[in-house]
């Protein structure tokens, strides 16, 4: 996610990246991305695509302005969690 502004009405790619203790990317068994839209809805997406080991990552469309949030989270054999954040301008148009 390295364009910015984004505007309402964009599809982004949300992405997150797992590795163990020795840095190696490694998948957990269950994958969830949570993400709070600007308006502060919560939306859950538990079926997220692997890219490749340890990468995961879930497209969502863009439906309003302001600061949106996601989180996401592996359990199972490897429990970790990367949240980020990103500003959604309105539509210019």
């Amino acid at each position: 996610m390295d364009k910015l502004p984004y505007y309402v009405g964009e599809e982004v790619r949300l992405s997150c990246t797992f590795r163990d203790e020795e840095g190696n990317p490694t998948n957990p068994t269950t994958v969830t991305f949570k993400v709070i839209d600007g308006d502060g809805v919560e939306t859950v997406y538990d079926s997220p695509v692997e890219e490749r080991t340890g990468v995961w990552y879930q497209v969502i469309t863009l439906t309003c302005s302001g600061t949106w949030r996601y989180r996401c989270e592996g359990t199972g054999v490897l429990v970790a969690v990367s949240q980020k954040s990103f500003g959604v301008a309105p539509d210019p148009y």
